[in-house]
């Protein structure tokens, strides 16, 4: 599979909420296709958000946890230490999950009204 770089943060985020968006559209048009794990950003997301207006709750441990995590990742088997990659991982997962809910907003009333009609889809 190829990407193509992104140069800047903007094209790099309206790509991932295009591809968060894309996946919706499958999910409407390919019913079988539905996997819990794809809507896990949407977790992360209002976790995320909940943490932020909460900053003393638990879950700020479990971010501290993700972020170790990912910086272990990184160190050990990517063999370099770059802290902005920790920042971009957060970004993607915020940026992929507003991309399933503009998905979710555009796509699923066409889901919908086309499993009202034709009741075979699910």
């Amino acid at each position: 599979v190829f990407h193509s770089r992104k140069n800047d943060l903007k094209s790099l985020a309206l790509t991932i909420a295009k591809s968060g968006e894309c996946r919706v559209k499958n999910f409407s048009q390919l019913p079988e296709s539905q996997e819990l794990i794809y809507f896990l950003p949407m977790v992360f997301l209002s976790f995320f958000f909940y943490w932020i207006f909460n900053p003393l709750s638990i879950l700020g441990y479990g971010f501290l946890a993700y972020t170790f995590m990912v910086i272990f990742y990184v160190v050990f088997y990517k063999k370099q230490m770059k802290p902005m990659v920790v920042i971009l991982h957060y970004l993607i997962l915020i940026f992929y999950a507003f991309g399933l809910l503009v998905g979710m907003k555009k796509y699923l009333e066409f889901y919908w009204g086309k499993r009202e009609k034709n009741k075979s889809l699910l």
